[in-house]
């Protein structure tokens, strides 16, 4: 049996929402869990993740609650690169219901997003960073 979260269903949605989007992906050279080595930019990462119970009082038992940040790389130079790439992805995910296998999301909403200062990656190359939190919930299908 594979095992199964709430917070890898929600990753792997908002995931394939992003790709399957023209315009966000003309703007980015990918979306990632794991940045290979050397990547391009500009990008869109995985970042940390939290799932917690939520008491849904459903005949299906115990919701979930999944709080996931997601980073964009750009090069320095200015923020609107990085807003548009997030207003993109806001287009696709905010306060829209993402489609799970093992859960039916019920709500999905960027609760924030805040630009990072120069960040140094490899090699001393600077860039922006907008660290962006999304939260979902969700309960057992």
């Amino acid at each position: 049996m594979v095992a199964y979260t709430a917070a890898l269903e929600v990753q792997t949605a908002m995931r394939a929402k992003w790709i399957a989007d023209s315009t966000l992906m003309a703007l980015v050279a990918g979306v990632f869990d794991g940045v290979p080595e050397n990547q391009a930019l500009p990008y869109i990462a995985k970042g940390a993740s939290t799932e917690i119970p939520w008491m849904t009082f459903g005949p299906n038992g115990e919701g979930k609650e999944v709080t996931m940040v997601w980073d964009v790389f750009w090069e320095a130079g200015g923020d609107e690169g990085g807003i548009a790439i997030i207003n993109e992805m806001n287009r696709l995910v905010h306060h829209k219901i993402l489609t799970l296998v093992n859960y039916v999301n019920v709500l999905t909403e960027c609760e924030l997003w805040t630009i990072i200062a120069l960040s140094t990656i490899e090699q001393a190359l600077y860039v922006n960073h907008i660290m962006a939190r999304y939260t979902t919930y969700n309960y057992p299908a």
